[in-house]
């Protein structure tokens, strides 16, 4: 258990720091490049999209860390059987879908088993 709050603990903290330094650059660095004010707007909605899909692939590979070489639990419903399957679910739970189709496997936190 240790491991996973500190795995999600370095993923938050880094996504967070990530997306500030960004966002930081669009805000200042950005403004040195000479383009009109629409090709901007379009320039900035382009960067921030690829952020984001940027750090739903590192929540990808922290899903997969976790599940296999890590074994801090793993996926009911559908079974994930190939490396899209972690991005499916990263793209899922990123945006709040939550479909339901692959979802954790929940475990009682009584169990010694119990994983985040």
């Amino acid at each position: 258990m240790t491991i996973a709050l500190a795995m999600a603990t370095v993923l938050v903290a880094s996504t967070c720091l990530f997306h500030y330094a960004v966002l930081r650059w669009l805000s200042g660095g950005m403004a040195l490049i000479a383009m009109t004010p629409s090709i901007r707007i379009l320039a900035i909605i382009i960067v921030i999209l690829a952020a984001h899909l940027l750090e739903i692939c590192i929540y990808a590979s922290a899903y997969a860390l976790g599940d296999g070489l890590l074994n801090l639990g793993g996926f009911g419903g559908r079974a994930v059987v190939e490396p899209l399957d972690y991005l499916y679910f990263s793209i899922v739970s990123y945006t709040t879908l939550g479909l339901g189709d692959v979802s954790r496997r929940i475990i009682s936190a009584s169990s010694p088993a119990w994983r985040l």
